[in-house]
């Protein structure tokens, strides 16, 4: 069976740990486009940590529940977890380093959560940039100082202390480039779209990345954002061109393709878990959706 949601203990259980570096919440490698010891593997996984991915080397395409992205070398992408992936193979000789860091291990750091929260949703609107040869080298060079410090298996007095700063580093440091680049690029918008209605846009879709299998109402996502239903209704196709119910139903059939190819579960278990009264009103909404039935889907896989 196709696991739902993979965390990092999983990934060190299925992936040959010799290439990894793994220490309580954190994991590290480096990776090639036909290296499939990889962490983002061809087909779709659910990580349950924040990643960070630098392109060394090459070109590849990444997509991040509905969104995509072409990376090459020099860009930095950071993903929030539990989002889907899916990855490209890229050109052959792409590589990249990756740093997975676990929810759970940077709630125990010494970090202001609040502030980096409030950060993510900005960053969340371009969460891909081109990195300067400066910031290459500085991110690159934390990088290996903290995969050094892993691999550095002597549990001396410090070791815990010596890895939690180095990643609160790296936390801060990837947060301000971020924010910095959003910066620069505000003032060259053009498409006629506020800052403000941006960010309400990318707010309502992490909020519905969070909440999308079990409330599928505008009046929700409109009181998590403190505004009205007709202006969320307003906002979210004014950005996007598409309606709030339209990019609900991307993220049901998102879960239900997944589920129904990678899955054991049964449909009429699928209808449940996508909170569908039964599997007949699942099976319409498929259809209707996919142009075929969750059956004919699943057998083509």
């Amino acid at each position: 069976m196709m696991m739902e949601e993979i965390s990092i203990e999983k990934i060190g259980q299925i992936v040959d740990t010799s290439r990894l570096s793994i220490y309580r919440g954190v994991l590290m490698t480096e990776s090639t486009a036909a290296d499939r010891a990889s962490l983002l593997f061809d087909e779709p996984l659910r990580i349950d940590a924040l990643a960070l991915v630098l392109c060394t080397k090459g070109r590849g395409r990444i997509t991040c529940s509905l969104q995509s992205y072409d990376v090459e070398e020099g860009m930095l992408l950071l993903i929030p977890p539990k989002s889907i992936l899916t990855t490209e193979t890229g050109e052959a000789d792409a590589e990249s380093r990756v740093l997975l860091l676990d929810p759970r291990y940077l709630s125990d750091c010494n970090l202001n959560i609040k502030k980096l929260t409030s950060s993510i949703m900005r960053i969340m609107q371009n969460p891909c940039v081109r990195l300067t040869q400066s910031e290459f080298e500085h991110y690159r060079g934390l990088w290996q100082l903290l995969r050094g410090r892993i691999d550095d298996r002597a549990e001396t007095e410090f070791r815990d202390d010596i890895v939690r700063s180095l990643v609160e580093a790296i936390t801060y440091f990837v947060f301000e480039l971020f924010l910095l680049h959003i910066e620069e690029r505000q003032p060259l918008r053009t498409n006629g779209v506020s800052v403000r209605l941006d960010e309400y846009f990318h707010r309502f879709l992490h909020e519905l990345s969070q909440h999308y299998l079990e409330r599928r109402s505008v009046a929700f996502y409109a009181d998590r954002l403190c505004i009205s239903s007709r202006y969320l209704t307003t906002i979210v196709r004014r950005v996007s061109g598409l309606s709030v119910s339209e990019w609900m139903n991307r993220y049901l059939m998102m879960e239900a393709k997944y589920l129904l190819k990678y899955s054991e579960m049964s449909i009429q278990e699928i209808a449940y878990k996508l909170s569908f009264p039964n599997q007949s009103f699942f099976g319409k909404f498929f259809k209707q959706h996919a142009g075929t039935a969750p059956s004919a889907f699943r057998a083509r896989q």
